[in-house]
This record gives C-alpha cells, sequence and structure tokens, in this order.
C-alpha cells in the first residue's frame, strides 16, 4: 500500500505507485496557476511526475505520416483479428461511429454476424482503437477507464520532437488529463 502526504495529512492511498502519483498530482496542480514548480519539494517523488511543466503549444501543424484509411488497415491487421478471436466471428470497421480528432482517430467496430458469435461477447460494448496520425501508432481506447486515458497513453507514445501542444515525458495519465483537454486532445473534429 502506498500512501501519499501533504504536510504530515494522508491525501491518498492506493496499491500502487502509479496511483498515488495521480492522486498527488492532482492535487498539486490545482495549487499550481502559473505552471511552476519553484519553491516545491518533494521526498520520494520528482515535482516533474506530479506536476509536468506546461509547454507551449506547437502553433505549425504536424505532418500526418497517415491518413483515415491507412489508419483503418493498421488497426484491422493490428487489434481485429484479436477482437474477432473474442467475440468468436467477423467483425467490421463502422466509419459511421469513427471519430477524427487534430492527433488521429477513434476507429469503432462491430461483430458482421452477431448471431454466429459467442453471446457472452458479442452483444456487450466493444470499446473502439485509436490510431496517431502524426506517428502511425495504432492503439487502445483506455477501456473502462475512458477514451481520455487511452488517448493520453497513445499521445504519450510519440517522440519529444512529435508531441506537438501536449505535455513532455510519461506521466500518470490522472497527473496530465487537465493538460491534454487544454491542448484539444478530447475535442472531436468531425462530430
Amino acid at each position: 500500500m502506498w500512501i501519499g502526504l501533504v504536510n504530515g495529512d494522508i491525501a491518498g492511498c492506493a496499491r500502487t505507485r502509479d496511483a498515488v502519483v495521480d492522486i498527488l498530482g492532482a492535487l498539486l496542480r490545482n495549487e499550481l496557476d502559473d505552471g511552476t514548480h519553484d519553491g516545491i519539494e518533494a521526498v520520494g517523488l520528482t515535482i516533474d511526475e506530479l506536476a509536468p511543466k506546461r509547454s507551449s503549444p506547437s502553433t505549425v501543424p504536424l505532418p500526418s505520416l497517415i491518413d483515415f484509411a491507412e489508419a483503418k488497415l493498421r488497426v484491422a491487421d493490428q487489434w481485429l483479428p484479436i477482437s474477432e478471436r473474442r467475440v468468436k466471428t467477423q467483425v467490421e470497421i463502422v466509419d459511421d461511429l469513427c471519430v477524427a480528432y487534430e492527433w488521429g482517430w477513434e476507429i469503432h467496430w462491430r461483430p458482421i454476424n452477431p448471431d454466429d458469435g459467442d453471446p457472452r461477447f458479442v452483444n456487450e460494448y466493444h470499446f473502439p482503437y485509436l490510431a496517431d496520425r502524426v506517428t502511425g501508432t495504432v492503439w487502445l481506447s483506455g477501456g473502462t477507464r475512458g477514451i481520455r486515458r487511452g488517448i493520453i497513453e497513445l499521445l504519450q507514445k510519440r517522440p519529444d520532437e512529435l508531441r506537438g501542444p501536449y505535455p513532455p515525458g510519461k506521466q500518470g495519465w490522472l497527473t496530465v488529463v487537465d493538460e491534454f483537454e487544454k491542448a484539444g486532445a478530447f475535442e472531436p473534429q468531425n462530430k
């Protein structure tokens, strides 16, 4: 069990270090309006781990490595076979449900013949996949933790030079969710 203390009082506890970092980071972000960390000290953690310094957004659009058609092909090659094994029937990408973002796409899918699949899985909600247009990476959507977590994890896979307006480094998703929101990562482009 990990315990986070603020001024000697318990601020949060969790089973993993990352979860406590997320809790403390959220509390610290609420205290840091200007984005600076001057005068703040931590024991056992770094301040950048709790509240990363804000980067200045890039005003130049990053180049696209893939388009929507290529994103669908990559998801179909990498992830749809796993989905087919789970639901035990063929699946397809549903263009009408897909969502475009500045960074890429949320790719939705469904079983083609649901009556032929495993009823335990074929009728459950099918989490979409994510595709980064800048790097070509396809990734999970965050599952039950939500699409925002998946987007943050996907965009944190980018190299620093392709990060754009998103915070640098790998941080716990709850630690940086506000910064990703301010950068527009969760704003759909086509709906």
